[in-house]
């Protein structure tokens, strides 16, 4: 993945534990107890995921679903149990296939900042599980409380030529005042994931940074909180 989501602040992810959640899941095992019974590595699970093409702030490109494995792009749960949703171009020159309508225009705190989300030319959404189950051990019906980054390159004069990154952290740990994202186990394959369902923290609230890219990437730069509502759902490819 491009190389402005190393750390993704989830660094901070370590302090977090599954306190973090005002509304605790129930009936998923323990992450001590996940690790036992999965033994070795496992295979990432490819993924079909659904993204609204309206009323929310993260939106679809209007082209259908995101399949992993087609028009460039990976979406799957990763052996460590997280969500890894992005396209596959991230050092390529080559703008993507997909792209992802990602809308900042509410913003809640900090100087007035609107990002630049013209010519993307990349996006990814992450989850990270430090202290919590794998997304895929979850059973059904259950929910757990995961910090997320949904993060985004663009704002050059093509997206080849992306001049920004922004991303958008769902961690209280990292930007205080916001959510994490609920994901539930609506089925044996399939699972929904929100940013207003029942987590600690306001729902939909969001810290945005931006990094200027160069040759010498600027320094990551806090603009603020914002209300960056979403809603996807994602399933087993068959």
């Amino acid at each position: 993945m491009f190389s402005q989501f190393r750390g993704l602040a989830f660094g901070a992810v370590t302090a977090l534990v599954i306190t973090g959640c005002a509304d605790q899941p129930t009936a998923v095992a323990s992450p001590a107890t996940v690790s036992l019974a999965r033994g070795g590595p496992q295979a990432s699970i490819p993924l079909i995921v659904t993204v609204p093409v309206s009323g929310t702030m993260v939106r679809s490109d209007g082209l259908g679903d995101y399949v992993s494995g087609v028009n460039g792009m990976i979406a799957e749960l990763d052996d460590p149990g997280n969500l890894q949703f992005t396209p596959a171009n991230a050092s390529s020159t080559v703008a993507p296939s997909r792209t992802l309508v990602i809308d900042y225009s509410v913003q809640l705190s900090g100087s007035p900042y609107t990002p630049d989300m013209s010519n993307q030319h990349n996006f990814k959404i992450k989850t990270g599980n430090a202290g919590l189950p794998r997304i895929q051990d979850l059973a059904v019906g259950a929910s757990a409380c995961y910090p997320t980054t949904i993060a985004s390159q663009s704002g050059g004069a093509t997206s080849a030529s992306a001049s920004v990154h922004h991303q958008a952290s769902f961690n209280d740990a990292f930007a205080p005042g916001s959510t994490f994202a609920r994901v539930t186990r609506t089925s044996s394959t399939s699972w929904s994931m929100v940013s207003d369902g029942g987590c600690a923290g306001p729902a939909n609230v969001a810290g945005v940074s931006s990094q200027t890219l160069g040759k010498k990437d600027g320094p990551l730069i806090f603009r603020g909180m914002y209300s960056v509502r979403f809603s996807i759902t994602f399933s087993m490819k068959p």
